[in-house]
This record gives structure tokens, sequence and C-alpha cells, in this order.
């Protein structure tokens, strides 16, 4: 990104918040000090605002932030939270090992005509990176070779919702300004590393299954009597499936607690054997009566 080399515009905001594009441009992001509810990020304030008298206390802190105001193109970076109402508070670290004083203090442009010096020369395109750890849940956003550290509780970040991330710039309402502030959104990159991947077992969900009782008709057994085929058991891990008991019963009176089609098919299965043998017995019986036919002829015969 780049700062326009004036003392105008407020300078940059890398925002996180649930709402809009279009809440931030009706409601203000995180460069002031009232902005979208519940908004934070990281801020790279490039000036003193004072709208309608009103101070940004932010602003105002001489010993972390801004001593020199205006001309010298002094400016700082730091972490800021958004409350319920909108006010901007800062939070997270000061930059990290700065002997500058004040400790958050950025020169956001300059001057020179030697821009090959091998310094800092904000009015020249340059990286802003937010890095994000999730094994101790805190961002770090590194720019013109300093660095500052926020955690997601100092954000007010919850994890479990959605954000969008808005890269802004704004200028004091009734402040006249000739600057241009530009961003590179072509050279942005977005990098997940590798090693996030968390060494280790993976967490199980618990939770005890009951299992349940079947039973089972067993021609097999002994009339009024059961046995159990199969002893159940519970199971703790959601993904393992409990074992069920199985009951088996054999013909009678015992209560199956199943319908009653077994009975009726069996019986159905008894009086067809009944049957049968009667049929059987008649076939027997025409037998016998066609010999004695047989019999009666050879007789007429003799």
């Amino acid at each position: 990104m780049n700062q326009g080399n004036t003392t105008g515009a407020d300078g940059w905001g890398f925002m996180f918040t649930t709402g809009t594009g279009q809440d931030y441009l009706n409601q203000g992001g995180i460069l002031r000090d009232r902005g979208l509810a519940n908004a934070s990020g990281f801020k790279i304030d490039t000036s003193y605002n004072n709208v309608g008298g009103i101070t940004d206390s932010i602003d105002a802190d001489k010993t972390n932030n801004l001593r020199q105001i205006c001309g010298v193109k002094i400016g700082y970076g730091t972490f800021v939270a958004n409350g319920t109402d909108g006010t901007s508070r800062q939070v997270g670290s000061n930059a990290l090992g700065s002997k500058d004083r004040p400790i958050n203090k950025i020169q956001y442009a300059d001057n020179t005509t030697n821009i090959y010096d091998g310094k800092f020369h904000g009015q020249r395109f340059n990286d802003v990176v937010l890095n994000y750890n999730a094994r101790n849940e805190k961002i770090t956003a590194s720019y013109a070779g300093k660095a500052w550290e926020a955690s997601l509780r100092d954000l007010g970040i919850n994890k479990t919702n959605k954000y969008n991330f808005l890269v802004t710039s704004s200028h004091m309402a009734n402040r006249y300004s000739y600057g241009i502030m530009r961003t590179n959104l072509d050279g942005i990159t977005i990098t997940t590393p590798q090693d996030l991947i968390v060494d280790g077992e993976p967490e199980v969900s618990k939770i005890e299954v009951p299992f349940e009782k079947k039973r089972e008709f067993n021609p097999n057994l002994a009339p009024g009597t059961e046995r159990v085929k199969q002893e159940g058991e519970p199971t703790e891990e959601i993904t393992t499936p409990a074992v069920d008991e199985i009951i088996e019963f054999g013909p009678g009176d015992v209560d199956s607690g199943v319908d009653s089609d077994i009975n009726e098919a069996t019986n159905s299965k008894v009086a067809s054997n009944n049957e049968s043998n009667t049929k059987l017995d008649s076939y027997e019986n025409v037998s016998n009566i066609s010999n004695t036919e047989m019999v009666s002829n050879n007789s007429e015969g003799k």
C-alpha cells in the first residue's frame, strides 16, 4: 500500500467486521474515535482527529502514539477494537522491541528524492503483513519495520462467527487534502501454512450410546424357553455403534414382544402337515379299495 505524501488523510484500516462494506460507509471504521460497532483490526493512523473539537483519545496519547502533529508526516500503528456503541479503544501490544518515542511512531512519508537508499519510504508501495497464529490465537501486524500483536480476545473476535475483512482508508470531515491513498489489490496474497496441521490424536466426541434389545424366534428351542444369543454392550464413541442384545425364544406362551405372525405361521404349518397326512391316508384307502376291486374281478373271472 501507498501513503499519501500529505498530512490530510486518516491512514489505513485493516478491519474485521460482521457488517458489510456499506455499513462501513454509513458508520465509519477503526481510524477515528468512533465507527462501526464491534469492528476491530489494525490501523495505520496518519492524522490527528478532532472532529467538532472532540479529540480522538488514542491520537492524544503522546507517550505511545503521537507527539509531533502535522507537517512532519508522523503517524502511528496499533490494534484497535470498537465497542458496542462504536467507541474505539487501543488494544494489544505496543510496537514490539521499538526504541522510538513514541513507541508506536511511524514516519509514513517523506520528501526524499532518493528512493533507492534502502530506507523505508511510506509514499512508495510497501507491504502490510497480518499473520495469525492458530495455536495462541494471536494476530501479528508488520509494517515499516515494526510489529504489533493482539489476541482474538483483545479484538473481540469470536471464531464461531463469520467476518468480512475490509481494507479501508478515510478522510476526516471538513478537512481539505489533495493526498492520494493507493493500494495494490493485485498484490494481496492469503497463505495458509501447512504446519497448521496439529500432531496428535484427533478429538473424539464421546457419549454413552445404549444398546437395543431384540427378540428373535427360534423354532428349534423347546416350547416356552428363551436364551440370550448375544450380550448387549453400550458404547461411548459416537463413531462406534452399540452392540444390540439378541434374545431367542421358542414356541409357546412366552411373551415374545413381537407380532403374532410367527405363531400363526407356525400353527398354519402344523395344520398343513395334518392336512397332508389326511390326504395321504385317503390315498392309502383308495389304493386298498382298488386292490379289493381287483380281487373281486379276479374272483368273477374264476
